[in-house]
């Protein structure tokens, strides 16, 4: 009988102690890593600001091309236009935990790069160039939308 007892005891120890350690995490741990998060994705967006800026970014994919050179100028805006995201994004933070803006800006922005990683491979002998000028007109038109509504 007195097994039982100690037992049972010790089952309410140990969920107890489950129950404590799980208030702990959520409320403690996790607001320090959500307030750390956004410093995290800006990382994350910098970082793939520098992986398409490899090799001269969109400017210089534009100027290694002989039939996109003339339009070269574009590749240089687009460049801006996707640094000055990031900036704007690193701006909304400001060392805050990320909201449901911050959070939604950055997919935004993550297309962006998603559609400018998939410029930046597209072969010119493979791709119609009038394709590639389309899908250039189309990131800037989407990036001048983006930048309008910061």
């Amino acid at each position: 009988m007195t097994s039982n007892i100690d037992n049972r005891n010790l089952y309410m120890v140990v969920f107890a102690t489950v129950i404590f350690s799980v208030f702990f995490a959520w409320a403690f741990v996790l607001p320090v890593q959500a307030g750390s998060s956004c410093a995290e994705k800006t990382r994350q967006l910098r970082a793939d600001y520098e992986l398409i800026q490899q090799n001269g970014g969109l400017w210089g994919y534009m100027e290694q091309t002989t039939t996109l050179q003339k339009n070269s100028t574009l590749g240089f805006q687009l460049d801006t236009k996707l640094q000055r995201a990031v900036v704007a994004f690193e701006s909304s933070c400001n060392g805050n935990p990320p909201g449901k803006s911050q959070l939604e800006l950055f997919d935004r922005i993550q297309q962006r790069f998603g559609e400018a990683r998939a410029i930046k491979n597209r072969v010119p002998g493979r791709t119609p160039i009038k394709k590639i000028q389309l899908s250039l007109d189309h990131l800037s038109n989407n990036l001048d939308q983006l930048l309008k509504e910061l």
